[in-house]
């Protein structure tokens, strides 16, 4: 912050509006560091919960938004479902096109994830190409919207930044809501599931285009 010198000749000692000022200063100074200190905690925090590649939320901000969701969401009424996504061919990309282009793909991903995303929903990246969404919604048909939503914007994406390498990603999803009798660990194990049944259907459907071509 620097400092200031003050000097007083003789018996010219500084009277109560110099002390007043001073002590003002004195406390702004403080109350400055104080909010800057709680600045470098919020930031602190955010990155905790923040994948620091695509800047969605990471494992950890999911499992935290999920928890307070899962807790909520039969006293609201709310239909809440755990989408599994991901993202196909990433070792490809990265094995022929080098790790930044892989990267770029993944935030691609991400950018896209985060405009199907609105009110309460999160969307997370949990892992290298796994992605992981919370949608929260009192209409039952949501899933059904934001499959609609997904394959148009994968779809528009891919036509307007076109790559020599697919950009596709499957996903699989579980309504907390509608299995009471499964337990939330045992939900998004069954989004995996119906995550990678998708994925291996997608990569048969590949290799059939491969081969007609």
């Amino acid at each position: 912050y620097g400092y200031m010198a003050m000097v007083f000749e003789g018996e010219d000692w500084p009277g109560s509006y110099v002390q007043a000022y001073l002590m003002g200063l004195a406390n702004a100074i403080e109350e400055a560091e104080v909010h800057k200190q709680i600045a470098d905690l919020e930031n602190i925090r955010i990155l905790y919960h923040k994948d620091a590649l695509t800047g969605i939320y990471n494992r950890r901000g999911f499992e935290k938004h999920l928890r307070s969701l899962y807790e909520r969401y039969g006293e609201e009424n709310k239909f809440l479902s755990i989408v599994s996504i991901d993202m196909n061919g990433l070792k490809y990309i990265n094995d022929h096109f080098g790790h930044s282009e892989g990267d770029a793909a993944l935030c691609r991903l991400a950018g896209i994830l985060e405009t199907l995303v609105g009110g309460e929903e999160i969307c997370a990246r949990v892992g290298g190409d796994e992605f992981s969404i919370l949608l929260y919604s009192d209409d039952r048909e949501r899933e059904l919207e934001f499959t609609e939503q997904f394959n148009r914007a994968m779809k528009e994406e891919e036509e307007k930044n076109p790559k020599p390498y697919p950009f596709c990603a499957s996903f699989g999803m579980c309504c907390v809501s509608d299995e009471d009798e499964l337990s939330l660990m045992s939900c998004m194990q069954l989004a995996d599931k119906r995550m990678y049944m998708q994925k291996k259907k997608d990569k048969m459907r590949r290799e059939d285009l491969m081969k007609i071509e």
